[in-house]
């Protein structure tokens, strides 16, 4: 099974400054999540990876699903 939250970053490495952008979606069940309330969808996560000097940075956003309720009226949202 391919991991896509595994890259392979020796390309990057050989070019100082170079970039690569990478949006891949995740099954939920593939974290374990302390808060019960993340839905088990598919979580979307998209990052912006830059070779430097020393390393690579790397920053990004992950999108996922969740349920809860009102902590006033107890509605779910």
């Amino acid at each position: 099974m391919a991991k896509p939250l595994i890259v392979n970053v020796i390309e990057l490495l050989r070019w100082p400054g170079s970039s690569k952008d990478i949006a891949v979606e995740v099954a939920a069940d593939d974290f374990e999540f302390e808060d019960a309330r993340i839905v088990s969808e598919p979580i979307a996560i998209a990052v912006h990876m830059e070779a430097i000097t020393n390393g690579v940075s790397v920053s990004g956003v992950a999108h996922a699903a969740w349920a809860g309720e009102c902590r006033r009226c107890l509605t779910p949202l």
